[in-house]
């Protein structure tokens, strides 16, 4: 039985120790840092760099909690110096482990901090829908040019926002708006040209009344100058007693 358990111990401590070397031969790893410093519980994080010396091939990367666990992690490089790799945080408590580099079950080094944190609380957020006429005017929430109309503004932190619309050749257009959770508000605004109080004086007529004056040119007539007649006015009266003593006359005879 002694020897069985011998046997076993052996082959695995051949194992362990890469190309054959026993354990003592191992250097053990020391560690510089690692990035990033913490990660989210419920996902997986992944590690750039940790960074250290003696790194063995085939030497493995864990996170030790308080209570001995250990959260082992899944390299995908590494070198004598820099590992890189993921740990799956599913279900891992929230607080500070030691980061461990494994070279075998001899040579190995705990001491850097990382740190799991709570899962991020949602904010509840609103949306904008900005419209403006004419449209192409840019849109800034409290000094931050946003986009440009028209368009919807998402993931909005609910208050209350200061609100600046501009547009080339257009009187800036300025007011508030309040943004609720889980809400969509509109924010319209009626763009006004510049110098629009002279435009729309000329632009619209008023009804005036039209005073026709007579031509003062002279019409020349068809006779010719040397041959016109001034013709005298006759009395009518005249006439008339002309005309009876003509009849007189004629009964005399």
């Amino acid at each position: 039985m002694k020897r069985t358990i011998f046997l076993i111990s052996l082959i695995l401590l051949l194992l362990l120790v890469p190309g054959g070397a026993t354990a003592a031969d191992t250097p053990a790893p020391t560690l510089v840092s690692i990035t990033p410093l913490t990660g989210e519980t419920n996902t997986t994080v992944t590690i750039t760099s940790l960074a250290g010396t003696n790194f063995a091939s085939g030497a493995g990367m864990r996170l030790k909690g308080s209570a001995s666990s250990y959260i082992v992690g899944s390299i995908t490089s590494m070198n004598s110096s820099i590992i890189a790799g993921t740990f799956n945080l599913d279900n891992q408590a929230a607080g500070d482990y030691q980061v461990c580099v494994y070279n075998n079950i001899t040579s190995f080094t705990c001491g850097l901090r990382f740190t799991i944190t709570a899962p991020s609380e949602a904010i509840a957020t609103g949306s904008i829908f900005f419209e403006s006429n004419p449209p192409g005017a840019t849109v800034n929430l409290n000094g931050t040019q946003v986009g440009t109309t028209v368009f919807t503004y998402t993931n909005a932190t609910p208050g209350t926002y200061k609100v600046l619309i501009r547009k080339s050749g257009y009187e800036d257009a300025t007011g508030i708006v309040t943004v609720s959770e889980g809400k969509r508000v509109r924010y319209y605004a009626q763009l006004t040209p510049l110098g629009a109080g002279t435009v729309a004086a000329t632009a619209t007529p008023v009804p005036t009344a039209t005073t026709i004056r007579k031509s003062t040119l002279k019409v020349p007539t068809t006779w010719p100058s040397s041959t016109t007649t001034t013709t005298s006015p006759v009395d009518p009266a005249i006439v008339i007693g002309a005309v009876g003593l003509g009849l007189v006359m004629i009964r005399r005879r």
